[in-house]
């Protein structure tokens, strides 16, 4: 008996992070609750930045090492992108009807970050910004 393998997930591209690995300067790291910012310390002209990603009204979120990131989420390298059709979201809305908990419109924002790993978040909205150190 043959097992069946299910397609890898399409994805839509969103941004691509506008730095190199060579401005990478420390680990990222993820804060919030509701709102989750994922930062990675860059340093600019021998300034310290911060690469803010944040997520709004999220819902969940999942981390994986970077061994363990699969094809499909090694694509999403440097890149945040919207995982579409994605069945973690559809379980999320299902599990939450069935305690009739009210619906949010939740998308599956995946990004792959170098030397660390996959991070994915259930939640409404996205977006960057650059912050200098200590603001």
């Amino acid at each position: 008996m043959s097992k069946r393998v299910a397609p890898e997930p399409a994805h839509r591209f969103l941004f691509e992070l506008p730095y190199g690995p060579e401005e990478v300067d420390g680990e990222s790291w993820l804060s919030g609750r509701g709102r989750m910012e994922l930062r990675v310390p860059l340093q600019r002209d021998g300034l310290g930045v911060d690469a803010v990603l944040s997520f709004d009204w999220v819902r969940a979120y999942k981390y994986m090492v970077e061994p363990l990131c699969l094809p499909f989420q090694s694509q999403a390298y440097n890149k945040l992108v919207e995982v579409e059709n994605s069945i973690w979201i559809s379980e999320l809305i299902r599990d939450r009807r069935e305690r009739n908990v009210a619906h949010l419109d939740l998308s599956h924002f995946l990004i792959y970050i170098a030397e660390e790993g996959c991070y994915e978040f259930a939640a409404e909205t996205w977006q960057y910004q650059e912050q200098s150190h200590g603001h």
